[in-house]
């Protein structure tokens, strides 16, 4: 017969599984496959490099953070704008739904990425995920801090 005690017992055992597996380190998503970046003056054919993004972690963000982050890695040919190359990848992928990705400029410690039309109206959870894969994604370069994001009529705020 199955007493409280022995549920209770069960209920706190399958709870610390859980939670060890939510606060266990995610590991990064190694991709090693060509995307398309188009060419400009400052790309080479003959030369690679390897190109980092943060892509939302689709698993903790179905139970909980859709800010959470993880890291994927693609060889594109070598650029000396990897903000710019970065932008083209997540808006032609990750983020296509939300906006058409038109330039960076970084000043002064701050990626200003202007999108060519207006984002409509996001949920709370849709906002968390472009700025938490924006933020992570340029942040990782020294030369930025922070990210804003510009539409035609101005900031955007979230």
């Amino acid at each position: 017969m199955i007493t409280t005690q022995k549920i209770l017992t069960i209920c706190i055992i399958f709870a610390t599984i859980f939670v060890v597996y939510m606060l266990q380190e995610k590991k990064p998503v190694e991709n090693n496959v060509p995307i398309p970046v188009s060419t400009s003056t400052n790309a080479t054919s003959t030369e690679t490099m390897v190109l980092t993004v943060y892509l939302q972690d689709k698993e903790v963000a179905r139970v909980s953070d859709c800010r959470v982050t993880k890291k994927a890695t693609f060889e594109i040919p070598k650029t000396t704008g990897v903000a710019d190359a970065s932008l083209k990848y997540l808006f032609g992928e990750e983020l296509k739904k939300f906006g058409v990705y038109k330039s960076v400029s970084i000043e002064n410690g701050v990626a200003k990425v202007l999108l060519a039309d207006e984002i409509g109206s996001l949920s709370s959870c849709e906002s968390g995920h472009i700025m938490g894969v924006l933020t992570d994604t340029l942040t990782q370069y020294p030369t930025i801090q922070k990210v804003e994001l510009y539409g035609p009529l101005g900031k955007i705020e979230f």
